[in-house]
């Protein structure tokens, strides 16, 4: 292996990295506002039932 390929494979390496790293950050941003949809609604549906409750 030369230099120069040895060169491009470290940038390419990083480029996956980097991708990687995007894609994980997305997913767990994506997850946070899953969860804080989630917890909206449970909260929502129980001021309803309180609501409807009195």
């Amino acid at each position: 292996m030369s230099i120069i390929s040895l060169k491009v494979f470290y940038i390419k390496m990083k480029h996956q990295r980097i991708i990687l790293c995007e894609n994980y950050f997305i997913f767990l941003n994506s997850f946070f506002f899953l969860n804080c949809s989630i917890i909206l609604q449970v909260l929502y549906f129980n001021m309803l039932n309180e609501v409807v409750g009195d």
